[in-house]
């Protein structure tokens, strides 16, 4: 079972494309499952166009408005130093942001 959209649990953000076998209770997996948020499918998640970047990760809004910690995590899973305040967070995730737009749009030329 992989996430399909974004999901908190526990404290705990799981990004599109993660598996979520032995993290998540069952009824709480199959909860997920009916409102759409997993899939069974190992290689959907994985291999979704680069073009539908802003329905994989937070926009740079949502992003603004997660918790320090969830921001902290989802930094440190794009491999980035978050940093102490809010605003430094805000623009590495801007900037991460807008360097994978970047790339797609490079992929497409």
């Amino acid at each position: 079972m992989r996430v399909a959209s974004p999901v908190n649990f526990a404290g705990r953000l799981f990004i599109p494309g993660e598996s979520v076998k032995g993290e998540l209770p069952l009824e709480m997996i199959e909860q997920l499952k009916e409102n759409g948020f997993l899939t069974d499918h190992l290689d959907e998640a994985a291999t979704q166009d680069d073009a539908s970047l802003e329905q994989d990760y937070p926009t740079a809004e949502e992003f603004s408005k997660l918790k320090a910690d969830e921001q902290k995590v989802l930094l440190a899973r794009l491999n980035i130093e978050a940093g102490s305040k809010a605003q430094e967070r805000v623009e590495k995730y801007e900037s991460w942001l807008a360097s994978q737009e970047k790339g797609a749009d490079d992929a497409e030329l």
